[in-house]
């Protein structure tokens, strides 16, 4: 007997497709926010390792990212680079380095992994004002809407071709991910909080373009470290996307990409630079004790 295919709801299919041409436009938009974040392979061989996220508090300037890119814990951040803003040549990623720090010192076990670099003005200089996510742009108080779609961002290392070993030239290509939030039950499950994380589903096979055909996502290695947007589709004016937290990493077998509430990194930020304190959103829906220190160099 022939399966009768279930008919398709006309409302839902303009609705999804709304969210994800919406998706679409803010990620062109949003572009300039994010770089690709380089380590040294070999001597002339430069490899593609995470994402980063240019930022903004009052005069300092930011690239946040996952706390692993920088290495393993304790024994000082590898030379990272990135590629310089209008060149494309490739430039140390020069600042002061912090990360979360876990309570029993093993990296595999902090869930938090915030890496911050707050950036030497001269290369702070270099990077146009405008690339720099503000405190506008940002939402705090977003602990998941299940009926709105998010935005990942980010370089997976597979789909982007390596630096040039002479000139030093990158061509990175970003890809961005629309998708709802998973459940709760999901996050409890990988030992994480769902006030301080969100879990966002990621399906490699039947995933769309914009244009609504079926493609195969590529493996979002390489994404780590980037941002992850609330779109909102249906505003009239004003913003369309707000920053609400940091992609950390793919969890397959969980189908989704663990990311970071923004508020954790914020504190991150506050404790490196107390004199934005005053400047730094305070968010009604965390609570955020420190009773030890979470950063280290």
């Amino acid at each position: 007997m022939a399966k009768h295919k279930k008919p398709r709801n006309g409302v839902s299919d303009i609705a999804k497709h709304l969210f994800v041409r919406s998706a679409a436009h803010e990620a062109k938009k949003r572009r300039k926010h994010i770089c690709p974040i380089f380590r040294p392979k070999s001597a002339m061989e430069p490899e593609l390792i995470g994402t980063g996220v240019f930022f903004a508090v009052g005069n300092m300037r930011f690239v946040l990212t996952a706390a692993h890119i920088f290495g393993a814990a304790g024994v000082g951040h590898q030379e990272l680079h990135i590629p310089n803003y209008r060149t494309g040549k490739l430039t140390e990623l020069l600042g002061t380095y912090v990360r979360s720090k876990p309570d029993d010192g093993e990296d595999k076990n902090d869930l938090n992994d915030v890496g911050v670099v707050l950036l030497e003005k001269s290369l702070a200089a270099q990077i146009e004002d405008d690339s720099f996510v503000k405190l506008s742009s940002v939402d705090v108080d977003d602990t998941g809407n299940f009926q709105r779609p998010y935005l990942a961002m980010g370089y997976p290392w597979r789909v982007s071709p390596k630096a040039d070993r002479r000139s030093r030239v990158v061509t990175a290509l970003d890809r961005s991910y629309a998708a709802n939030l998973l459940g709760h039950e999901r996050l409890v499950k990988l030992g994480v909080r769902p006030d301080t994380h969100f879990l966002l589903q990621y399906a490699k096979r039947h995933a769309h373009t914009e244009f609504g055909q079926e493609i195969t996502a590529p493996d979002p290695d390489g994404m780590s470290g980037g941002p992850l947007w609330r779109v909102e589709p249906f505003a009239e004016q004003g913003q369309k996307s707000c920053l609400v937290g940091i992609i950390l990493k793919w969890f397959r077998l969980q189908g989704g990409l663990l990311v970071v509430r923004l508020p954790v990194v914020l504190a991150a930020i506050e404790q490196l630079c107390p004199d934005l304190a005053n400047l730094i959103p305070r968010t009604r829906t965390l609570a955020i004790e420190v009773t030890t220190p979470p950063l280290t160099p």
